[in-house]
């Protein structure tokens, strides 16, 4: 087992790797930014270096000065977290070449994800079929031919992007140009590669995702299904598991396929396979070579600790659970830093603040009373879990945490996340990844009105 981890990551997801590294007697190390000079992840490492300016560009994707501070500090290992250069290959190669232990996969496993044309090339001999659609073109006159044959209407999807950028719908021939031009540039603008596909738009698919974890002899484990439909701007802000109300034969049979896939391309580590489910079928769209944002619903309903794994598998050991047991029902809310409706971002500092507990209920945040909450960084500020007997009941308590939960001096989505669970389409399992759109939608033309 390693004996010091640097955590390349800040925020909550930084807290919670510096915990379990902990737990399993771990020393840990801190990098941060000059932004996050008081962070919560700081105060509770071993060891903290600062790393650079506030920008992220300037720090925590700043591959070679994080190498030089696991050199400074006498690291054995780098967690990369989420974000930032956790499905980086460059950066995981770059921890190889140096000494450290990457925690996570290898990094041509995270070159062969990272690029969802060559996924899903990877992943369709095993019998995981993609959404409908093509990268086969080279020109205006090709793409309307791949669009025409898949049929109208269409999305334009970035090959590397993620979070709904480089992505466009598309209604008919007219759009398709411009919206090429216009999806390109986006996706350069965010990964720097300008690489799109074309695939079917699909009017009311579930997002449904299969946590795995494999080790290097060959043991894949799928930790169940998580729904994650409720999305806001193609950004997930509420998940749940399991899912619920999807045929047990699909699901074994596809469990079936993801395994053998994982176990011919020896894959290792933790990751998650992203589908849509829509008129009985399950398409892939991607596969995330890290640990998620949303992975404590799934901690909650099997007992177990993804991240402890993580640090498992890379030392060198094999999985040390084998056939946990599913029990009840998980919920996670994100609480964000912004409007909810316009979108717009809120950072300020915390004046009041008033976090829920109880039984059942998790809190991942690193938030405190005086904080200041960056504009340099994403805006999700805090994950509220809560882990009940069944479904009905995991909704009251949300609806409970979210009442007592108080920050003052920054705007939040926290009354936009007590409407949604409030609503039938919710509590009735009809979410689909457009419901929010269509909710907030509505909301606005009653106002408006």
């Amino acid at each position: 087992m390693f004996k010091r981890i640097l955590v390349a990551n800040r925020g909550e997801i930084a807290l919670r790797i510096i915990r379990a590294c902990h737990e399993l007697n771990i020393e840990t190390v801190a990098v941060y930014s000059i932004a996050d000079r008081d962070a919560e992840h700081v105060r509770c490492a071993d060891h903290a270096i600062c790393i650079g300016e506030s920008a992220p560009s300037k720090s925590y994707l700043n591959a070679s000065v994080i190498i030089s501070a696991a050199e400074l500090v006498g690291a054995d290992a780098i967690h990369p977290g989420y974000g930032f250069l956790a499905e980086n290959a460059l950066f995981a190669e770059m921890c190889e070449a140096s000494g450290f232990h990457f925690i996570g996969p290898k990094p041509e496993s995270i070159s062969l994800m990272g690029d969802k044309i060559s996924a899903i090339k990877a992943l369709k001999p095993f019998g995981i079929e993609p959404v409908p659609g093509s990268s086969d073109f080279d020109s205006d006159k090709s793409l309307a031919q791949c669009a025409d044959a898949i049929g109208y209407p269409v999305l334009i999807k970035s090959a590397f992007a993620g979070g709904g950028r480089g992505m466009r719908i598309v209604t008919s021939a007219k759009e398709l140009p411009q919206a090429m031009k216009e999806a390109e540039l986006e996706a350069e603008h965010a990964c720097q590669n300008r690489t799109v596909y074309v695939e079917k738009y699909l009017e009311s698919p579930r997002h449904i995702e299969f946590q795995v974890l494999s080790d290097a002899f060959g043991n894949v484990l799928i930790l169940g299904e998580r729904d994650c439909s409720i999305q806001r701007r193609y950004q997930k802000i509420i998940e749940e598991a399991p899912a619920l109300n999807l045929p047990d034969d699909q699901l074994k049979t596809l469990h079936g396929k993801i395994t053998k896939a994982l176990q011919s391309l020896s894959y290792i580590g933790a990751g998650t396979l992203e589908f849509l489910y829509q008129d009985g079928h399950f398409y892939f769209i991607e596969m995330n070579t890290r640990l998620q944002v949303e992975h404590p619903v799934t901690e909650e309903i099997f007992d177990v600790d993804i991240v402890k794994e993580q640090i498992n598998i890379a030392s060198g050991h094999t999985l040390s659970i084998i056939n946990p047991k599913q029990n009840g029902h998980a919920i996670e809310c994100r609480i964000v830093a912004e409007d909810p409706v316009k979108g717009i971002p809120s950072p300020g500092v915390i004046t009041q603040l008033r976090l829920p507990g109880g039984p059942g209920v998790r809190i991942e945040s690193d938030l405190y009373q005086g904080q200041m909450v960056s504009p340099y960084y994403d805006p999700m500020i805090c994950k509220i879990v809560v882990h009940a007997k069944t479904r009905d009941d995991a909704i009251k308590r949300m609806q409970c945490a979210l009442s007592h939960l108080l920050i003052e001096g920054i705007s939040t989505n926290r009354e936009a996340l007590i409407d949604i669970i409030q609503q039938s389409w919710y509590k009735n399992l009809k979410s689909t990844t457009h419901s929010l759109n269509l909710h907030f939608k509505a909301a606005k033309d009653v106002i408006s009105s």
